[in-house]
């Protein structure tokens, strides 16, 4: 294209010279037409240089691309193109009239079943004009079968401002990024759930929190109002003469006393959450296997008492409430706290005596 715009150039010119020498009149000159020359030269590098910018930016953009296509939504026409990072290429390798019938039929060879609905819904002609008529992209994410892995793409869909029935779809692969976020999302996930049982935990005693007994009970009324409750009863414990103990032999003491009284608890009621809810006190929802022999539980927690009256080991007063439809587990909790002062009382009697 460029010879031949400047040979016809010069070619204009040796007979505009020709012209000049035996017509008179002729408003021609030689060093005009020279410049015509030069400016069409300068246009058609101009046009080069743009023609391989533009080229280079294509390439560029294409570069990573798993499938590239140029795609006419209004009559479905097609180019389709392979990018070779390695050797700087694009090449054409496909063209076509029914792209959006294309990509129904190897949908069903490449996108995973879970992605396949969502794939075919947003390939399709009305979808992507309404959806670019609004946005000058359109992305989806889905998984699909790459030389028989199954790994996760991105797609991206961009319409030519020139022309609105053309559009560009590149499809990349993300699978690296999207498993590394996942990764770092788990990891993530880990960390909060370790830090929300730490916030449950009671640092000295290992047991759940207060914090960790006013969910559970909150869950519990949440069961009690959907009628979806299971039986349960609520037992709460108090370790005697804490007070004594930290004024008498030091608070070190003091601690010892209350992770021995945690672990007799503990070993009473293996199979229902225990919590330390206070100081010296600690409450224990009773469910499953220990509500069901429930009597037996406290019959241990006595006969503990008994040995520990004898042995100056941790006495627990304790008390319990079964659930009988109360409309909620504060009042459960109120007569096993009244059941367990009466008990406390009553111990502190004998140990008087």
């Amino acid at each position: 294209m460029k010879e031949s715009a400047i040979n016809e150039a010069r070619r204009n010119t040796a007979s505009s010279n020709e012209s000049h020498s035996s017509v008179r009149g002729s408003h021609a000159k030689p060093s005009d037409l020279h410049q015509e020359v030069e400016r069409l030269e300068a246009a058609v590098e101009a046009a080069e240089n743009e023609s391989v910018v533009y080229g280079r930016i294509a390439h560029a953009l294409a570069q990573g691309c798993i499938d590239l296509f140029h795609v006419n939504i209004a009559t479905g026409e097609f180019v389709e193109y392979s990018t070779d990072d390695a050797h700087d290429s694009l090449t054409e390798i496909r063209r076509a009239s029914d792209f959006f019938e294309c990509c129904k039929r190897e949908a069903e060879l490449f996108v995973h079943e879970e992605d396949r609905a969502a794939f075919v819904a947003a390939m399709n002609g009305g979808f992507l004009f309404d959806a670019l008529s609004r946005s000058k992209s359109f992305e989806m994410s889905y998984r699909r079968m790459l030389d028989g892995d199954m790994i996760f793409v991105n797609m991206r869909v961009s319409r030519m401002e020139d022309d609105r029935r053309f559009v560009v779809i590149a499809v990349t692969d993300v699978d690296e990024l999207v498993r590394r976020r996942r990764a770092e999302e788990r990891m993530q996930e880990e960390r909060l759930e370790h830090m929300r049982s730490l916030a449950d935990v009671d640092a000295l005693t290992g047991v759940k929190n207060k914090h960790a007994y006013l969910e559970a009970e909150a869950l519990l009324d949440r069961q009690i109002v959907e009628q979806s409750i299971s039986p349960f009863a609520i037992v709460m414990c108090d370790v005697n003469d804490l007070k004594k103990v930290n004024d008498t032999a030091g608070h070190q003491a003091g601690d010892e006393l209350l992770i021995n009284a945690c672990k007799t608890i503990c070993d009473v009621f293996k199979h229902s959450p225990v919590f330390r809810i206070g100081g010296d006190e600690f409450t224990v929802i009773a469910q499953g296997d220990d509500y069901a022999q429930l009597e037996d539980r406290l019959a241990e927690m006595r006969d503990h008492n008994e040995q520990a009256l004898q042995s100056g080991e941790a006495v627990i007063a304790f008390g319990a409430a079964w659930y009988r439809g109360d409309a909620s587990v504060d009042t459960v909790f109120d007569r096993a706290d009244r059941n367990m002062y009466e008990n406390k009382n009553r111990l502190k009697l004998r140990s008087a005596n």
